[in-house]
């Protein structure tokens, strides 16, 4: 099977709302230095709408549109996005994929709290997103196992 290979492009940590929890304790504490924990996870797959767009869609996408999605579900803890750079048959690729890590139990509340931004307007949108051909796409997971 082929590998996709991706490239990774970070967002600076000071916008992190981070919660620590003490290894083997569900006692979150601020001031105390223990494991992150993230029970769930909202993977988005996303592309400019051409070439000629992409710095717009990526400014769009790390200055606007993830603080927005932060302030819907307030539970993510890190966000971490990535360019596809190979896909199955070789080729490079202009698709993103970002990682929502989030401690949340449910991840239906958390897909619902994004809806409700969404309908509310509380989520920009811009023309630099790819709606036709590769349009974006979202997976919601809970945490099954960790090792």
């Amino acid at each position: 099977m082929p590998l996709t290979c991706l490239r990774r492009s970070t967002i600076d940590a000071a916008k992190a709302n981070k919660r620590l929890i003490w290894p083997n304790s569900d006692s979150r504490h601020d001031d105390l230095i223990g494991g992150i924990v993230e029970r769930a996870v909202l993977i988005s797959f996303a592309s400019p709408a051409s070439p000629d767009e992409e710095s717009d869609f990526n400014n769009w996408y790390e200055q606007t549109h993830v603080d927005q999605v932060r302030a819907a579900i307030p539970e993510i803890t890190q966000v971490t996005r990535y360019r596809q750079v190979l896909d199955d048959g070789g080729s490079g690729s202009n698709r993103y994929i970002t990682v929502f890590q989030m401690d949340i139990a449910d991840v239906g509340l958390a897909a619902d709290a994004l809806r409700s931004a969404r309908e509310s307007g509380a989520l920009d949108q811009t023309a630099t997103i790819d709606r036709e051909v590769n349009p974006p796409v979202l997976v919601w997971a809970e945490l099954l196992s960790q090792s």
